[in-house]
């Protein structure tokens, strides 16, 4: 069976306390513990578009990137696209020039990751995190 699972997320890397950074990104890390770390994934939905996931965040978190770079100016900020695939399905992995510059006008950079497995059974199980899960139908 030919399918993938995308997980897309703000990620970020700081020299804050967990807690003072959270209160500046207005949420906290969808993985806490990781001193130093904060990430927050999508919650666009099932999209299987990156490029509604990568506005989703930037929506939610400009603000807190901003008061970030005055707050925390040490803080390093990245999107990541992590996309596991079986077979010859995989999501759509434009983004447009408009996302593109708000990317550049934040600051962030962007980290695409692309793991491909011969079969479908292959694609390890996750821990909780939000992930677009597609299957292509049965022949």
């Amino acid at each position: 069976m030919a399918c993938f699972r995308m997980r897309v997320y703000l990620y970020a890397s700081h020299g804050s306390s967990p807690d003072a950074f959270a209160a500046l990104m207005g949420a906290a890390s969808d993985r806490p513990g990781a001193s130093g770390d904060w990430c927050h994934d999508s919650r666009q939905g099932d999209s299987r578009d990156v490029e509604p996931h990568v506005l989703w965040l930037i929506d939610r978190f400009r603000p807190g990137i901003e008061r970030a770079r005055t707050d925390a100016p040490g803080a390093q900020f990245q999107v990541t696209v992590c996309v596991e695939m079986a077979g010859n399905l995989a999501p759509a992995a434009s983004l447009s020039r408009e996302t593109i510059g708000q990317l550049a006008a934040l600051g962030l950079s962007i980290d695409v990751d692309l793991h491909a497995f011969d079969d479908a059974d292959a694609l390890a199980p996750l821990p909780d995190y939000r992930c677009v899960i597609a299957a292509a139908p049965a022949d």
